[in-house]
């Protein structure tokens, strides 16, 4: 841009910065879209048979088109044919809770239209909210099958937080979902929704058996870890003594602070003002290993032998 008076370099990154900000408006607006598993994507659709049932007043009308696709997907599921039964629910799903472009494909925002709420009719409302319950579930069902354990934590997580946080089925399929991730916090997670499914319904066999077999493997994951940070707290005081007598070979005076108390505290106290980010890391290993003890310990389902 010679001759323009415009630096090209600082017109640039101003295009940059508008861009980022833009993105971030994006981004903002279309929070629920960008969080969403493909299932509830799905529900974003402009097909007429689907448009045409949303229109209808009544959720009795709806309820053939739900029932139908429902149906469908149950038939599918036992079959084996979990994908498909997927996309046979997300239909049924989709005049219950939807996406929508408010304003077409020109549209920034991608709202997540609540459908099953808008009936006015409070017997019609807590059917639509039953039958969108039921879907979820099924869905959540199918996506354990198909070890798709983020989705399907999705479709509880919503049925516990919006429809009903009693659902013992949506805490069970949580639970399987979160020890399907495989990770040592989310051993915790399943485990926690399970003694809440337990005290909701103490008599679930289904519930004691699976809060029982995790329960050991929680146990035996415990004793693994507890290895892990007595090897790491030894490697810890190891380096605070090093830490410690190295400050003893160097004078005050180039340190601007007097050394840390002699002894076992004292090293501790050096080792932490030096390393204060990896000091931070140890408290919350050791705050978290005694939060899954007081779990195990208040559990009101006791082990098998």
């Amino acid at each position: 841009m010679e001759g323009s008076g415009i630096d090209p370099e600082g017109y640039q990154a101003l295009m940059q910065e508008a861009a980022k900000m833009k993105n971030a408006e994006l981004e903002q607006k279309r929070k629920d879209w960008i969080r969403a598993p493909d299932f509830l994507k799905r529900t974003l659709t402009n097909a007429d048979e689907v448009k045409a049932c949303r229109a209808l007043g009544t959720f009795a009308e709806r309820l053939v088109f739900v029932s139908r696709h429902k149906d469908n997907g149950n038939d599918l599921c036992q079959d084996g044919k979990f994908e498909e039964a997927v996309e046979e629910y997300a239909l049924a799903l989709s005049v219950l809770l939807w996406f929508h472009l408010p304003n077409g494909r020109h549209s920034e925002e991608v709202p997540l239209h609540v459908g099953y709420n808008a009936f006015e009719a409070s017997g019609c409302r807590s059917l639509a909210r039953e039958s969108a319950q039921v879907v979820l579930l099924n869905i959540a069902h199918c996506l354990n099958k198909l070890r798709r354990w983020d989705a399907s934590v999705y479709a509880c997580t919503y049925v516990i937080d919006r429809l009903d946080r009693h659902c013992v089925k949506a805490l069970y399929r949580r639970a399987v979902a979160f020890y399907g991730q495989g990770t040592s916090f989310s051993l915790d997670q399943a485990v926690e929704d399970l003694v809440s499914a337990s005290s909701v319904d103490p008599e679930d066999p289904q519930v004691t058996r699976l809060l029982t077999r995790y329960m050991k493997e929680k146990l035996k994951q415990d004793k693994k870890d507890s290895t892990i940070w007595k090897r790491s707290f030894a490697r810890m005081k190891e380096r605070a003594r090093e830490d410690y007598n190295d400050e003893q070979d160097v004078d005050d005076s180039h340190h601007g602070a007097g050394l840390a108390p002699a002894g076992k505290v004292g090293s501790l106290v050096a080792w932490s003002r030096r390393n204060p980010l990896l000091f931070a890391v140890y408290l919350l290993i050791f705050g978290h290993a005694a939060y899954r003890i007081a779990l195990i310990l208040t559990s009101p389902v006791g082990l098998a032998p």
